[in-house]
């Protein structure tokens, strides 16, 4: 592996807690992390030829950002000092100072507030007017400041030239140094609330892994409030994200904080009992208030758009409340949200909206009655970019899957008494969606041979050729329905969460048992897609440079090993089955094992090259449409996932 990777932990770190500080190098981004008292931040220093200086809070989503004009040659930064935390009257921050090998920086554009402005995922302007922050210069010293829209925080970000120079240009601003080196200090704050972190045997148990880098992610992204999905660009609640990372981590996690993030969950529920997806806080909170009711407040707003989540809160808390008696879960159940309803309530009525959803395809099981993307939307599920489902509009996982399992989950909470109602109906319905939902997605290869040379020279890697044609689930199927001729690894929901028969088994389990350009198995990891079959408009949308395409992610190979170590344990599968699942079991731990150290990361991708395949850190190689979290909270699933002893060396 041709991958820096580096962590450094101040002090002495406990087997179940974070470190105060640590760091993350992945390629040219250098990320510095810091948890003390109230503060806890994020220092992120991209060197290159697009250099830039980030700094994230989970407080309020927030942070500042410095974007600077491309350089002559390659820009490197170091840090030259530990980061210190700074808490004064009204807000909190960081200071960081480092050191730049180059005789000048331009500053292009310098931004602070909410992270999802810094990182322009949204423009300001088209919510409502803000204040500006405009550069201040004093000196060798520069400073950015404004209050939010409704005067109760305030953002500030000030940057300091040691050796030289900062003059303000038509270009930009230029720091300009006295040799061939900048000496930097820079201080960020944020006025906007701070969360409460998770310490200690609250947060994990004495049976989590001892991986202080996945305990240091972890510890990062957990508080009392919520959990975050990720840092620096999702340094907030995202429902998908939260219900999987506890799932995938409930063995070890600590039971306060099963519950808090449980309840963080139920408590977004709207009124039709959908799960939020997503939440806009501070700043960005702020200013979509004033544009919808006139009035600057910074209550939360809730995302519902996605149709994944809503289907996934009752298989992940079926699988929790089976882990308790019937006293402890209805003690659970008896506890309230804020508003004072019933946590049993709230969760009545998500199972409500799931078999209202449920039954128009159950009475009449035709393409058009399964769950489509909302209209207007171009995606829905966890392949949440707008090419993620190659331009399908009918997702597999949440028809094939993930609807049988919340219907189970349904059945399996009111046989137990734990949800009103007779658990008939959505028995009946699991029953008709498990086995109808699947067929329309059936895609049978032809060519298969000439089709993946084909592919295997677009890709740049050597094919492997399987014997004959063979059978897989389309990735989605489009609004005329469709499929979607792209292999995926969403058959992994299934293995989480469901018990297929042997035939569908055997299909899921076939596209990682066919490595790469076949299949899905690589050298560096599981690629979550493979277009080898998609027509010549599709198979672009899926390289390794795209966020849902022929990549890595951590966290789905974490599912999959959850999920064919539950099949492996069923009682009511054949031995050569079971003999299949085994073997990719170990096969899928050697490909986990390979990007070993990147595995914290959101997501990877490669390159090959001298008859090997190389982990290359996304976001950081010409083609890459977007970049990966350093920490990622679904990443740190591996806390508890661990290979079994048949497949440890």
């Amino acid at each position: 592996m041709r991958l820096a990777i580096s962590l450094v932990a101040a002090l002495g770190l406990a087997t179940a807690t974070m470190a105060d500080e640590f760091s993350v190098l992945e390629g040219n981004a250098d990320n510095a992390f810091i948890s003390e008292g109230q503060v806890t931040g994020h220092l992120l220093l991209t060197s290159g030829l697009e250099p830039r200086i980030i700094v994230a809070f989970p407080a309020g989503n927030s942070g500042a950002g410095i974007f600077l004009a491309k350089p002559q040659r390659l820009v490197h930064f170091t840090r030259t000092h530990a980061l210190e935390a700074l808490t004064e009257t009204d807000a909190t921050g960081i200071t960081a100072r480092f050191s730049a090998d180059a005789p000048a920086l331009t500053i292009a554009r310098a931004d602070l507030g909410s992270l999802r402005f810094v990182r322009g995922a949204v423009n300001p302007a088209s919510i409502a007017p803000r204040g500006e922050a405009r550069p201040v210069i004093n000196g060798s010293s520069i400073r950015w400041q404004r209050e939010r829209a409704d005067g109760k925080s305030r953002y500030e970000m000030r940057l300091t030239l040691a050796n030289g120079t900062i003059t303000e240009t038509p270009e930009g601003i230029v720091l300009a140094g006295d040799g061939n080196r900048l000496d930097l200090t820079l201080t960020a704050l944020t006025g906007d609330t701070p969360l409460t972190p998770i310490r200690g045997g609250d947060l994990l148990t004495d049976k989590a892994a001892d991986d202080p880098r996945l305990k240091n992610a972890l510890g990062f992204l957990a508080t009392r409030e919520k959990l975050m999905a990720g840092s620096w660009r999702f340094l907030t609640y995202f429902g998908r994200d939260t219900l999987l990372s506890v799932r995938l981590l409930l063995p070890v996690l600590g039971h306060p904080t099963i519950e808090a993030v449980l309840g963080s969950v139920i408590e977004r529920l709207n009124t039709n009992g959908e799960v939020a997806h997503e939440e806009a806080i501070g700043e960005l909170a702020v200013l979509m208030n004033l544009k919808e009711s006139g009035s600057a407040s910074s209550r939360p707003v809730n995302d519902y758009g996605m149709i994944d989540d809503n289907l996934m809160l009752l298989p992940v808390l079926a699988d929790y409340l089976d882990r308790l008696t019937d006293a402890e879960a209805n003690a659970f159940l008896a506890r309230a949200t804020t508003s004072g309803e019933r946590y049993g309530d709230a969760l009545a009525r998500n199972a409500s909206f799931v078999l209202a959803t449920a039954q128009p395809f159950a009475a009449e099981p035709m393409t058009t009655n399964l769950i489509a993307l909302h209209a207007g939307e171009l995606d829905g599920n966890w392949r949440d970019s707008e090419e993620g489902l190659g331009h399908g509009r009918y997702p597999y996982d949440v028809n094939a899957v993930l609807m049988p399992a919340a219907l189970e989950a349904i059945a399996r909470l009111q046989a137990r008494g734990l949800i009103d109602g007779p658990s008939g109906e959505a028995t009946r319905f699991a029953a008709i969606w498990r086995r109808e939902a699947v067929k329309p997605f059936m895609v049978t290869t032809t060519d298969t041979r000439k089709k993946i040379e084909a592919y295997a020279h677009e890709t740049g890697v050597p094919a492997t050729l399987p014997d004959g044609d063979f059978s897989f689930h389309a990735l989605a199927l489009d609004a005329d329905g469709k499929p979607i001729p792209v292999q995926h690894s969403d058959d992994g929901f299934d293995l989480l969460f469901g018990a297929p028969d042997a035939e569908r088994l055997s299909t899921a389990i076939a596209v990682l048992e066919r490595p790469f350009p076949a299949g899905l198995l690589s050298p560096v990891g599981m690629f979550v897609a493979n277009a080898a079959f998609a027509d010549d408009a599709t198979r672009p949308l899926f390289g390794p440079g795209h966020y849902h395409g022929a990549v890595v992610w951590s966290w789905q190979q974490a599912m999959w090993a959850v999920g064919l170590r539950r099949q492996i344990e069923r009682d009511d599968l054949s031995a050569t089955l079971k003999g299949r699942l085994g073997a990719l079991e170990c096969q899928l731990w050697q490909a986990i094992d390979a990007g070993r150290d990147i595995r914290n990361s959101e997501l990877w991708s490669w390159s090959y090259a001298d008859g090997e395949y190389r982990v290359t850190p996304f976001g950081q190689s010409a083609g890459h449409q977007t970049e990966s979290n350093a920490v990622q909270l679904w990443s740190s699933v591996y806390l508890a996932v661990t290979p079994p002893a048949t497949c440890q060396k």
